[in-house]
């Protein structure tokens, strides 16, 4: 949906989870990002000490970060230290007292609330040992895969029995007594429930072999050179401010947008007609501002997995003889390079007619997305509606199978039934 001239820099929040990571090293505890503590939740960093201490770490960009974050409650019991990461600009005075303060940027980091050394609360043996054994075994997935992107299926791990990059059941009941937990067979039972529940990166592929992505025509000699961005990212490169990159990207673009920079292509941002700030107020929950969505699509990459979606795009009446460039993308390979970021929706998350109801929770990585559920009710044409990558996808080109240049009915006539 994006053209992309330059490498992107990373968001706010995954600059102060690299400053805070390298801070930690300094204390001796090694840290990993985004990491699934139970089904459902997932922290922005979880670090573990030499003595075995759990943290956790949630790192916010600004203020509607922090006040859009409705599960952080429900960490405390999966760590023995809690805290917020802001920068320098945050007003810290709303952060709840109890919890812990660091103070980041993308290079370092410094604890202005809490003790290094004290443990605040108990954690159960069976927890802390469970969290250990996921924590292990999430960091071994995340180097293989580093070191082998393309591992074949069969040399997976079983994941229905350790669920290394997938949810492991919750303890309840005595665990939360401080009791003695019994590790029987029932556990595993659960977890492999939930794997048929849960969906994997292979379900993707297996079902949608082939995405598409939908850029402005003429935008692919840029995009194979530099990569595909968010309109976040590409603004960004362009070096734009702070308030120019707001004023696009935190409200509706009732017609589409021309940029430009010296020495650098010209690039266009797509209009969101189909979006409009009364709609996405019915569908938003009243915590959540329209210009906080408008901000958070924007900050991602989209592709349709079906060709049904990418007709219904192409042939609106919006776009009726504007020239387009389709990019058909090879989902494998997709998930290849960018497995830690892609995210799943089940709607279309830029279209309010209906306005469905949605909220920022929409997005989900592959562990968190209900796909047999979601295919149960809607069949597999929709049981996904779009394939998100955060931010952006620097190595495009591995993954591009074929593009088609032209109008709607040029691009839908090359393509196969």
């Amino acid at each position: 949906m994006f053209i992309t001239p330059m490498p992107a820099r990373q968001d706010t929040g995954r600059r102060l989870a690299r400053g805070v990571i390298r801070y930690l090293r300094h204390l001796d505890f090694v840290a990993i990002e985004e990491f699934s503590p139970a089904p459902g939740l997932r922290v922005d960093v979880m670090a573990i000490g030499p003595k075995g201490e759990i943290w956790i770490i949630e790192c916010k960009s600004g203020l509607a970060d922090f006040r859009s974050d409705r599960k952080w409650q429900r960490y405390l019991e999966y760590c023995e230290q809690f805290f917020w990461a802001v920068n320098e600009d945050f007003p810290r005075d709303v952060l709840p007292p109890n919890t812990g303060l660091i103070l980041a940027d993308a290079y370092d980091a410094e604890i202005l609330r809490g003790d290094p050394g004290a443990p605040h609360r108990q954690m159960h043996a069976a927890r802390r040992r469970k969290l250990t054994l996921r924590f292990a075994r999430v960091a071994a997935d995340r180097l293989t895969a580093i070191c082998d992107p393309r591992v074949p299926e069969h040399l997976s791990p079983d994941r229905s029995r350790t669920g290394s990059s997938y949810p492991v059941p919750e303890e309840t009941g005595a665990a939360d007594r401080n009791e003695p937990v019994q590790e029987d067979a029932s556990s595993t039972n659960v977890a492999s429930s939930l794997e048929g529940i849960m969906m994997r990166p292979e379900n993707l592929w297996q079902n949608y072999p082939k995405l598409y992505h939908v850029a402005w025509g003429g935008s692919w000699p840029g995009i194979k050179e530099r990569g595909l961005l968010s309109a976040k990212s590409l603004l960004r490169s362009y070096g734009k401010t702070d308030e120019e990159i707001a004023a696009l990207t935190r409200a509706r673009r009732g017609h589409w947008v021309e940029i430009f920079c010296p020495g650098g292509p010209r690039a266009v941002l797509r209009d969101q007609k189909p979006l409009t700030d009364g709609g996405l107020r019915s569908a938003l929950p009243d915590t959540v501002e329209p210009w906080q969505w408008y901000d958070l699509i924007n900050s991602m990459v989209f592709f349709w997995p079906t060709k049904a979606r990418l007709r219904t795009m192409l042939e609106a009446p919006a776009y009726k003889g504007v020239k387009h460039d389709v990019l058909i993308i090879d989902a494998k390979t997709l998930v290849s390079l960018e497995l830690s970021r892609i995210r799943l929706s089940r709607m279309n998350s830029g279209c309010t007619n209906p306005p469905n109801s949605r909220d920022t929770n929409l997005f989900k990585r592959f562990e968190d997305y209900p796909f047999e559920e979601t295919r149960r009710k809607r069949g597999l044409k929709g049981a996904v509606a779009e394939v998100c990558v955060v931010d952006r996808v620097e190595n495009i080109k591995e993954a591009v199978i074929d593009v088609k240049h032209g109008s709607a009915g040029e691009i839908l006539a090359e393509l196969p039934h």
